[in-house]
């Protein structure tokens, strides 16, 4: 099984700045998907997405350090930014995969739920 997407940016901030990233996503994607169009990269940002303590910007593709920067300046010069913040993008350094446990499964009926207890049940 592979590993995580490559397809994501990883972006560290604080919540002052998640909340403003987030409040205005949709600006956001499309500003940077015009900066990105404007370097003529094949590149575009499909979704911002709130984790921990970080933004994940989910691409169609895998990006490149040129493109990363651009992004980057971008986040930075957001109006209202705290630039004290470490922003660098990341993309994921992971080669292994998380295994999903109690995740909830719904048989031909989706009306009813089976939880996983119950499914080891079943299955002995």
């Amino acid at each position: 099984m592979k590993g995580p997407s490559r397809k994501h940016i990883l972006f560290p901030v604080f919540n002052t700045n998640k909340n403003l990233i987030l409040h205005t996503a949709n600006m956001h994607v499309d500003s940077m998907n015009r900066r990105l169009k404007s370097i003529k990269s094949d590149v575009s940002v499909n979704c911002i997405h709130p984790t921990w303590n970080t933004i994940t910007l989910i691409t169609n593709k895998v990006a490149r350090a040129s493109y990363l920067t651009v992004i980057e300046k971008y986040i930075q010069n957001i109006e209202n930014i705290n630039r004290e913040d470490d922003m660098n993008p990341e993309l994921p350094q992971s080669k292994s995969h998380l295994k999903i446990l109690d995740m909830p499964y719904y048989g031909n009926n989706l009306s009813k739920f089976i939880s996983v207890i119950h499914l080891g049940l079943i299955w002995q």
